[in-house]
């Protein structure tokens, strides 16, 4: 049976089964690489410490503004980067974030809560 053969009969391009077969006869492996990079913190307890303190100051504080404190007091070589900053706020569990809106002085009374 050809490559071209089992490419049409499951529906594939016939590129596809090529880097397939390629693949088997280079490796012996079938199955695919496992995607994704590396998933090590690179937060400490200190520096998830830090942050935890700076919340506690003032909660509303960008992660901009965090993670550039952050490197400048800890100096931290090579810098961290906001993404890593942004993942560990969102695993502090004792943190909440809301978005927030203005309401009318009229939001609590009682016909206002009626029309809702």
């Amino acid at each position: 049976m050809s490559i071209t053969h089992v490419a049409q009969m499951f529906k594939y391009p016939c590129s596809a089964a090529k880097t397939v077969v390629d693949t088997f006869l280079q490796t012996s492996r079938v199955a695919k690489l496992p995607t994704g990079g590396s998933h090590n913190r690179r937060l400490e307890g200190k520096h998830i410490d830090w942050l935890t303190d700076a919340l506690d100051e003032f909660a509303g504080r960008a992660v901009l503004l965090l993670t550039t404190q952050q490197n400048e007091r800890l100096q931290l070589d090579p810098h961290i980067t906001q993404l890593a900053v942004d993942k560990d706020l969102k695993k502090l569990s004792t943190f909440t974030l809301k978005s927030m809106r203005a309401e009318s002085e009229r939001y609590n009374e009682p016909e206002f809560i009626e029309e809702r």
